[in-house]
């Protein structure tokens, strides 16, 4: 299983990293980019609205377009940058904004699994007995991702074998049996 891996871009990174893109563009035609302005202000004008004099004056939106517009070369167009929604009408010289939306939303119960890891049945069965434990000891489930960290050097609980959780609820048993909270076997 990959990790998912939570980046929050700033709008000036994007417009950077757009800038990077369409003066390699330019320079792979032979058109450095303040060189022949005429040449490619039509494709700006066409990204941009007919009102568009240069590439400062537009959106970070109507920047991606303006690469998928001019590049020749489809290895260009995936180093794209993917602008979010709230970012799309940002333009340089406007205060920078941060983009939200690649968080996790928080939930009830930060850290849970997601619901798949509990639909199968072995695994499902101790991610459910781990919760249990958990939630009778008051601890969070930073506790169990810091065991599976400890025990195994895995940063997720959900990215451990069966084997591995098996030995994480084994440790909880030794830990409720520690402190008194055990009522089992």
């Amino acid at each position: 299983m990959r990790a998912i891996q939570i980046k929050i871009r700033r709008a000036s990174e994007i417009y950077a990293l757009q800038n990077r893109i369409i003066h390699a563009i330019m320079a792979d035609a032979g058109m450095p980019y303040t060189q022949y302005r005429e040449d490619w202000m039509e494709a700006v004008r066409m990204a941009g609205g007919k009102k568009a004099k240069g590439l400062s004056g537009l959106t970070l939106g109507h920047r991606r377009k303006l690469i998928f517009a001019i590049s020749p070369m489809k290895g260009k167009r995936g180093f794209n940058p993917a602008v979010p929604p709230e970012l799309s009408g940002w333009r340089k010289g406007d205060p920078d904004m941060i983009s939200g939306s690649f968080r996790r939303p928080g939930g009830k119960f930060p850290g849970r699994p997601a619901d798949r890891f509990f639909d199968d049945p072995y695994v499902g069965k101790m991610m459910r007995k781990i919760e249990a434990m958990l939630a009778e000891a008051k601890r969070p489930w930073k506790y169990a991702h810091d065991m599976a960290k400890h025990m195994y050097n895995i940063d997720r609980l959900e990215w451990c074998h069966e084997m591995q959780i098996h030995d994480i609820v084994a440790a909880l048993v030794y830990d409720a049996k520690r402190h008194g909270r055990w009522l089992g076997k």
